[in-house]
């Protein structure tokens, strides 16, 4: 039995297999939907049974098994239920043992340990509050060990402590509150990621960083043919200011807003205008005043300012949409620093079969040779783009999904500078249960470099929640 209240404000996850079904019906859809940039809030999603789509968002009541039963495969772990308050309570696990094959296999047993909990709340249909939280230990494979020990942080799950000899430990947790006093206008406040455009990468922003705080305004204008979307955040650097006193110093910081223009002209075409402006507001000279046209919500205000000096960084794209048929997408964005002739190019395609539950998805990436160093990033990762200037990128995925069962394999042909690289992700897995999205996972992670020959491989096997994007393909 499914219980609900009408119109709730939860954040549809970010994971991009597990919407599958959504994705489709969102394509499918004769109405004006946006959904050029995510995560989505479920009462803007307009279409049939989004609660069986997404079931991860829904309260339900199973009668017919035992206790043990409905929490392992149908039921959230905790729920309770009123005529104003809906309160859920689930895990979040992921304990993954996996062997390395390559030159530089390591010898000791490779895992991850992750224990969490997601929290969701709804107080009547206005408010909705999430939390999650997620602490870690992992044993990595070469690439990515050494790539972690690097950066210091952990593909997207913020800074490393050392754990034993070669593992590192870190956490990772996120919260917003989302409030809709009409169906025009919604607020969230939190701490997060987002991620902007229609394919695997964005050029614009993406959700590869860390977790950080936010406060957006999502509003519709023009019977919902327009919707206005503004961004106000908080990024951190991992360089330290100095300090005379005794224990470390802050970290350097930046302000980050963003503005995103949609404009639906029919149910098959989407224009999206993008603007993004990062500008220091903490460095080893201590606060930089930040400039008053960072408040101002209006979309071009900063790029225009500041196209020149070096009070920060401006991004401006384009992030386009054209349904060709009910089950074919074309998609792109283009991306330029500044104003200038720095810029990226991607291209792509979504295509579900007719006759088969599956989705075929072909993308082209490039990003100019010209592109400097910017201050698009948070705790050393990049807030879009995930390669080097002057790289280009082929990439294709294939997902398979029909009941609880769910294929996925990308495949990444990369080159920069003359040098190639191929990656391959592929996993299988079977939902133990949707609601909380536990899944069992066999899966392949494999790579190789032109410039040394290099490959490597990676088999494992877990048993995990699926509610965020984690990228290992690149």
């Amino acid at each position: 039995m499914s219980l609900g209240l009408n119109a709730q404000q939860q954040l549809i996850p970010l994971n991009k297999a597990f919407n599958f079904g959504l994705n489709k019906a969102i394509l499918n859809s004769d109405t004006l939907l946006h959904f050029g940039f995510a995560p989505f809030v479920q009462s803007r999603i307009q279409v049939e049974n989004v609660e069986e789509l997404v079931p991860n968002l829904k309260y339900y009541l199973d009668t017919n098994h035992t206790f043990t039963s409905r929490k392992l495969f149908h039921e959230h772990v905790t729920q309770y239920q009123n005529e104003e308050v809906q309160f859920t309570i689930d895990p979040l696990v992921n304990f993954e043992f996996g062997r390395e094959f390559s030159d530089e296999s390591r010898e000791q047993q490779l895992y991850k340990n992750t224990r969490g909990f997601l929290l969701r709340l709804n107080l009547g249909s206005k408010v909705s509050v999430q939390s999650t939280f997620r602490e870690n230990q992992v044993e990595l494979p070469s690439t990515f060990f050494k790539r972690t020990r690097f950066s210091r942080v952990a593909y997207g799950q913020g800074r490393v402590k050392k754990f034993n000899e070669t593992g590192f430990d870190f956490a990772m947790a996120s919260s917003n509150i989302s409030y809709s006093p009409n169906d025009l206008l919604n607020i969230q406040v939190g701490h997060g990621k987002h991620f902007v455009g229609y394919g695997h990468r964005s050029l614009l922003l993406s959700d590869l960083a860390f977790t950080y705080p936010f406060l957006k305004i999502n509003s519709l204008w023009f019977n919902k043919k327009l919707q206005y979307q503004n961004l106000f955040s908080s990024f951190q650097d991992l360089n330290r200011i100095q300090t005379d006193f005794e224990g470390e110093g802050l970290f350097e910081r930046k302000q980050g807003v963003f503005h995103y223009l949609d404009y639906s002209v029919n149910s098959r075409l989407k224009i999206g205008l993008f603007e993004g402006f990062v500008t220091q507001s903490l460095d080893t000279s201590g606060n930089v005043p930040v400039p008053v046209s960072y408040y101002a919500p209006v979309i071009l205000f900063n790029s225009m300012l500041h196209s020149e000096d070096s009070l920060g960084n401006s991004l401006i794209g384009l992030n386009l949409s054209l349904k060709a048929l009910n089950n074919l997408q074309f998609y792109g964005q283009l991306a330029g620093y500044s104003l200038g002739e720095d810029f990226g190019v991607q291209l792509g395609l979504n295509y579900y079969l007719n006759f088969l539950p599956i989705k075929i998805q072909l993308e082209y990436n490039s990003s100019s040779t010209r592109i400097r160093q910017n201050q698009f990033n948070h705790y050393g990762e990049s807030l879009n783009f995930s390669y080097l200037p002057g790289t280009k990128e082929l990439l294709s995925s294939l997902v398979f999904k029909k009941g609880r069962f769910l294929s996925q394999v990308t495949g990444s042909l990369i080159e920069n500078n003359s040098i190639n690289s191929l990656v391959i992700d592929g996993r299988q897995s079977f939902i133990i249960n949707p609601i909380y999205n536990l899944t069992f996972n066999l899966g392949l992670q494999y790579r190789e470099r032109s410039s040394n020959g290099y490959s490597e491989n990676y088999l494992y096997i877990g048993v995990s929640t699926n509610l965020q994007n984690l990228y290992f393909d690149y």
